[in-house]
């Protein structure tokens, strides 16, 4: 399987899952009162640093050698499920449940703050996130070269 194939399979269809399971939690959570209205105005904004954390975290699935392209997905679907259970918690669960997602999140809120705090910082992480997406997607590129001889 290329790497295009492996990308699309499990990067780009999970994170693409994940944005619409977001958008569907959210509209789900109109007129539940106020505390589900601050919880997914704050998966909204913590969606800006998740997600692409969410692309790195998933560029694991071009390193295996996936024989089927299910399989392929649903390794691609299990980090960005594990978030998608973690933003509903936020939104749609009751107090304890709401503070577990809340610490599961809080790396991706703080950074969100910081980001927003520091300028710098805004561009050093996107600008390092350029780098890191195409350094691993030319290692991917060449592990698969590789393996082919």
């Amino acid at each position: 399987m290329n790497v295009s194939t492996k990308f699309r399979f499990g990067v780009l269809f999970p994170i693409l899952a994940l944005i619409g399971f977001q958008f569907l939690m959210v509209q789900f959570a109109r007129g539940k009162g106020e505390s589900a209205g601050f919880a997914s105005m704050h998966v909204a904004f913590v969606s800006i640093v998740a997600l692409p954390a969410l692309i790195l975290l998933n560029y694991w699935t071009l390193f295996v050698r996936w024989t089927r392209k299910p399989a392929l997905l649903l390794g691609g679907l299990a980090l960005p499920a594990f978030m998608g259970t973690a933003m509903a918690a936020l939104i749609h669960g009751e107090n304890g449940l709401r503070n577990t997602a809340a610490y599961i999140l809080w790396p991706f809120t703080r950074l969100l703050v910081l980001a927003l705090e520091h300028a710098w910082l805004t561009w050093v992480l996107i600008i390092g996130w350029i780098a890191l997406t195409v350094s691993l997607f030319i290692g991917a590129r060449r592990t698969e070269r590789r393996r082919q001889y």
